[in-house]
């Protein structure tokens, strides 16, 4: 029974062992089977995606249909990724179709971005369970969120190109398998997507490529820039369907972005500034800019007639290194462009600048040799012309016919004091003659000082109703042209615009050359008329210095002058004065034209120096006659002009136009001018000869005096047995006031004087021949040396008038004692040199120079001289002569000089004395007169 029942057991267990492995192959089977219509699937999946035709569009759709073989696909979308943004490319909610979209994954990229971040599929079996562990938060855009979904990026070499997400509104819809699934076929179709998209772009490009170069051809066909500018913004809008198209250009030297061409016609030719809206911004930064939503974007700049702008993109128009301006594009849509767009735009761009410059090239050519035709005819009309009159018409009549301009005007510098006269008008009506009126001097138009001060061309608005100018050319601009040769200021051109006729680059340009082309032949004509006048001057001028060289006195010279003038110069009346130093005042020297009773007046009139001022900044310049003068005169517009010669005034030349207006003439002037210059020159050279002769007998009374002199002193120096004496006199000037004499007295004695008066030249002379004869006439008397010079004193100031003093040193030799007796008055103490010791003694005794007062005391000394003993009588001009740095001689020097040659002769010491002063001194010139006397005992 046991056994049985085991069998029956094991029978069963088999049998179940069998029903087993049956039921393990049958699940084997089918998951062989699944696994067969998996890879089926697959496969039919993969050929359909090879096989598919390159478009994204049918790609998705064969994706969304595969993806259908696998899954519930009741909510479905596949898209792309472009930049931060992502394209729904296709959408089904609810099994229905929903449009395509796109979103900015910047700042809530969800899990759609975090699939694209990591690469990686994500299962999410219920959002509501496993919310806190997803790794992105995701992103609704309905009332009903789903439970659960599958995320599968496409991927193609490391990068996510797309997303592939299916959701379910119940949990757990999906598991591992069919995220495997998906993935395959997103892996399969991210290739087939990348190269198709790649094959879009290819095909998109040469599609805009083709557009771009038909376009290029079309814009480099046209060569007017204004017929540029239209047809191209034209073109560009046809061609690539934008909203609005616009080719803003730069101005040269501005700060201003003109509309050139634009779409919208409004805004030709209305302008932003460099900085302003996204355009300025372009222009300023030389780099191309997207906006995506111009209501988020501070640098856009709306525009009334666009205001259903939501997007733009602006591009540089740049040429070599310079921003020529920018084209600008604008859609009605927001996030309309994109890379492609700005590279098509770019590439426009580009093509665009290359064509403005080239026809600007070709604008430049035609404006040069119509602004060269014009400045030919500008030539032709003023070369033709024979004076300065016709030259300064002219132009202001061929400026307007030539430019278009209104009016034309011409002032010129009136010299150098700054002021500019009106000489020429056209176009100007009733305006003509207000501005023919105008003589302006610095100061009395702003308009003219900022020429004279800048030298450069102003254009300015003529609202400034208080200046001149812009009275006569307003009420439009004003241009002002300086007229310059060699870089001075020689005149202004104004020209009136018209408020509805800008002032166009062209018009710039020919009026610059025009200006240009007046300067020269202003400069021409003026160079002709004044070769006229001065060879006009140049032979009045040369007969008043032939009418003058042959006259020597003052007299001929000033009648010549007055008569010659009226006749060269057209003047009514001339007047010559001549200064008179010893009045400090102008006296009349000769007259023409005025009344019998007025010239009855001339010769008690005297017009003091400081009533007839001068001009020290031009001290030739003509000026007007005191008033005192013109009512003593009867003058009507009188003129004077100094007549100086080596600086000094030597008179004034009056002349009087009278009734008529000869002296405005410049040349008039210049002869005027001239004639004062040669008649100081003739008053001035009979003045140096009156001068010379008087100088001349002065030299020779000089020569006479000095001869005199000279035969005051002795001829020889008396001989003395056992004695030398020797003696050198030699004055500062012609004549001097030192003296020397020696005067043979009783018992064979000696007298020696040397004196020295205290002035020099002819004053000195006199008074010294004076000293020199009161001296000898009381040595002579045998007075003792003291009372001989006091007896001097007294002579002299009983005789003498003048403030003249002379020093004397006065001696007596006893030869035979070999004694020196002597009295000083006030005179250099000699030297005395024993020969013996070689000791010097000074013989200074106290005493005052003769005739300053009386009863003068005077002492007096006897020396006994040795054999060789030298005694040195000399004037300060030994002592006191000065070399080159101002030192003196001094008596230290003579002393040594005299102590070096003592055992020479007294002719020797003198000479050494003599040499060693002359050079010590140099070529200094002689400060003092010098007298020496030297006596020397003879050695046994």
């Amino acid at each position: 029974m046991d056994n049985r029942i085991l069998l029956i057991l094991l029978g069963l267990a088999a049998m179940a062992g069998v029903v087993l492995i049956l039921r393990q192959r049958l699940q084997s089977r089918r998951e062989l089977m699944r696994q067969v219509s998996e890879l089926s699937l697959l496969a039919e999946a993969g050929r359909a995606i090879a096989e598919a035709n390159l478009d994204v569009d049918e790609l998705c759709e064969l994706i969304y249909r595969r993806a259908s073989d696998i899954v519930n696909v009741t909510t479905f979308q596949i898209g792309l990724f472009d930049g931060d943004w992502y394209d729904i490319r296709l959408w089904i909610r609810d099994g229905e179709r929903i449009a395509p979209q796109r979103f900015n994954l910047r700042d809530n990229p969800g899990l759609i971005g975090w699939t694209r971040e990591s690469r990686t599929p994500l299962l999410v079996r219920d959002f509501e369970t496993d919310f806190e562990q997803l790794p992105a938060r995701p992103r609704y855009l309905s009332d009903r969120p789903p439970r659960s979904g599958v995320f599968v990026p496409l991927v193609v070499r490391e990068a996510a190109v797309g997303a592939l997400s299916i959701q379910s509104y119940e949990p757990n819809a999906f598991n591992e398998n069919h995220l495997r699934l998906l993935s395959i076929i997103g892996n399969q179709a991210a290739a087939a997507i990348a190269n198709t998209h790649l094959l879009g772009q290819e095909r998109w490009r040469a599609a805009q490529l083709q557009l771009l170069s038909e376009v290029g051809r079309q814009i480099a066909s046209i060569l007017d820039l204004d017929t540029l500018f239209h047809q191209t913004v034209q073109v560009v809008k046809t061609t690539f369907n934008y909203y609005f198209v616009a080719i803003c250009v730069r101005e040269e030297d501005t700060n201003r972005i003109i509309f050139e061409g634009a779409t919208d016609e409004t805004l030709h030719n209305q302008h932003l500034h460099v900085g302003q809206g996204v355009i300025g911004y372009v222009v300023e930064h030389g780099q191309p800019l997207i906006v995506p939503d111009v209501t988020a974007d501070p640098r856009y700049y709306p525009q009334a007639t666009l205001s259903e702008t939501r997007s733009e993109l602006t591009v540089p128009l740049i040429f070599g290194d310079q921003i020529i301006g920018a084209i600008d594009v604008e859609s009605d849509q927001l996030n309309a462009f994109d890379d492609e767009d700005l590279f098509v735009l770019g590439t426009l761009a580009d093509q665009i600048a290359v064509a403005i410059h080239e026809a600007r090239l070709y604008a430049a050519e035609r404006e040069q040799a119509w602004i060269s035709t014009a400045l030919l005819q500008v030539a032709e009309a003023t070369g033709h012309a024979s004076s300065l009159e016709e030259v300064l018409d002219a132009v202001v009549r061929i400026t307007p016919m030539l430019s278009g301009v209104e009016c034309c005007g011409i002032m010129l510098a009136a010299g150098d004091s700054g002021t500019f006269s009106a000489q020429a008008a056209f176009g100007m009506d009733d305006r003509a003659d207000r501005f023919l009126s105008l003589e302006l001097r610095p100061g009395d138009s702003w308009l003219l000082d900022e020429i004279h001060l800048t030298h450069k061309p102003i254009l300015r608005p003529a609202r400034d109703a208080a200046d001149p100018v812009a009275q006569c050319f307003g009420p439009g601009d004003v241009l002002g042209l300086p007229l310059l040769a060699h870089g001075e200021l020689s005149g202004v051109m104004w020209i009136g615009v018209s408020a509805d006729q800008p002032f166009s680059r062209r018009k710039a340009a020919l009026v610059g050359g025009i200006a240009n082309q007046a300067a020269m032949a202003i400069e021409s004509a003026q160079l002709a008329v004044a070769q006229r006048e001065e060879a006009w001057v140049t032979t009045a001028l040369l007969q008043v210095a032939e009418a003058l060289g042959s006259l020597t006195s003052l007299e001929e010279i000033t009648s010549t002058i007055v008569r010659l003038t009226p006749l060269l110069v057209g003047v009514e009346v001339c007047v010559l004065f001549l200064s008179d130093a010893a009045r400090s005042a102008y006296t009349v020297g000769q007259s023409f034209g005025l009344s019998p009773d007025v010239q009855a007046q001339l010769s008690a009139l005297r017009i003091p120096w400081d009533e007839w001022p001068l001009n020290d900044e031009e001290p030739s310049a003509a000026r007007a006659a005191p008033d005192r003068l013109i009512a003593a005169l009867r003058l009507d517009s009188p003129i004077t002009l100094p007549l100086r010669a080596r600086g000094e005034v030597v008179g004034m030349l009056l002349v009087d136009r009278g009734a008529n207006d000869l002296l405005v003439n410049r040349r008039r002037l210049n002869i005027l001018s001239g004639i004062a210059g040669q008649t100081a020159v003739a008053i001035e050279n009979v003045r140096l000869v009156t001068e010379l002769a008087s100088r001349q007998l002065l030299e020779k009374e000089l020569d006479v005096a000095r001869e005199i002199q000279t035969s005051f002193l002795p001829d020889r120096c008396p001989v003395v047995p056992g004695w030398q004496i020797a003696a050198y006199w030699q004055s500062a000037r012609r004549v001097g006031g030192d003296f020397y004499d020696f005067m043979p007295l009783a018992n064979g004695n000696l007298g020696m004087a040397v004196a020295d008066v205290a002035d020099k030249g002819v004053p000195a002379a006199l008074f010294m021949a004076l000293s020199r004869t009161l001296v000898r006439a009381t040595a002579m008397s045998g007075r003792t040396p003291s009372d001989a010079l006091r007896r001097t004193n007294e002579l002299i100031l009983s005789d003498a008038r003048s403030d003249l003093f002379v020093t004397v040193f006065y001696c007596v030799l006893d030869p035979r004692r070999a004694t020196l007796s002597y009295s000083n008055a006030g005179h250099n103490p000699p030297i005395w040199l024993r020969a013996r010791s070689g000791r010097a003694y000074y013989l200074n005794l106290p005493g005052i120079a003769l005739g300053v007062v009386p009863d003068v005391k005077l002492s007096e000394e006897t020396i006994a001289l040795s054999p060789g003993d030298v005694v040195a009588l000399y004037t300060d001009g030994v002592t006191e002569a000065l070399n080159a740095a101002e030192e003196e001689f001094g008596a230290q020097r003579l002393e040594q000089i005299i102590r070096e040659n003592i055992h020479g002769s007294a002719q020797d010491i003198v000479d050494a004395i003599q040499q060693a002063v002359a050079e010590f001194v140099g070529n200094e010139a002689p400060f003092d007169d010098v007298t020496l006397v030297v006596v020397k005992r003879e050695e046994k």
